[in-house]
């Protein structure tokens, strides 16, 4: 399944899709299976933190994760750059903060979806203008058992299979995604 993984990943305009992964990966190793989207992209900054933090730029030219570090760095002493990823995670998901909302709605207005792309969607979506393609998207992973998840409004829910894999293989795609994510930051 790794190919399958990989395929996922391969497009990296922003680190999204890889803190996404990770945070899949974790999350279903400790038997959650079904997120909002407000939880994916708590999850993406609070996976990112650290790895943000230490590398204080930004990963690629449409990444934004920095932007949101560095007002939450300039507007609150609740995190900082040593708090741990609960702790973010926990901040982010109880936050009222217009900017700190709007950045996280941002994070998810296509990673769910566009994760979801391998070599099969691709050419579904080839031609598409790319205002409809998260709606083919989430059409598609509904009817579509091989997908990593199904989306339904603004919530995923992991296949069967997929569960079982993460699980029995949970430390090799952990150690796997860790070692993208530092070949990301060279």
């Amino acid at each position: 399944m790794i190919e399958y993984y990989s395929q996922l990943i391969k497009n990296r305009d922003t680190s999204y899709k890889l803190f996404m992964m990770k945070y899949l990966f974790e999350s279903i190793y400790k038997n959650k299976t079904s997120f909002s989207f407000k939880e994916i992209s708590c999850g993406i900054v609070s996976f990112s933190w650290n790895v943000i933090n230490d590398k204080a730029e930004r990963f690629t030219f449409h990444d934004k994760l920095i932007d949101l570090f560095e007002y939450i760095n300039d507007n609150y002493d609740s995190v900082d750059n040593y708090s741990s990823q609960n702790e973010v995670y926990d901040f982010l998901i109880n936050s009222t903060d217009k900017f700190i909302k709007k950045s996280l709605s941002n994070i998810v207005a296509y990673v769910p979806y566009r994760l979801l792309i391998d070599n099969e969607v691709a050419k579904i979506l080839s031609g598409q203008i790319d205002r409809k393609k998260n709606g083919i998207i989430a059409e598609y992973s509904i009817r579509n058992a091989d997908c990593l998840y199904s989306i339904n409004g603004k919530n995923i829910i992991v296949r069967d299979a997929y569960i079982r894999d993460v699980k029995n293989n949970y430390f090799y795609l952990n150690n796997w995604i860790d070692e993208i994510i530092k070949k990301e930051l060279r």
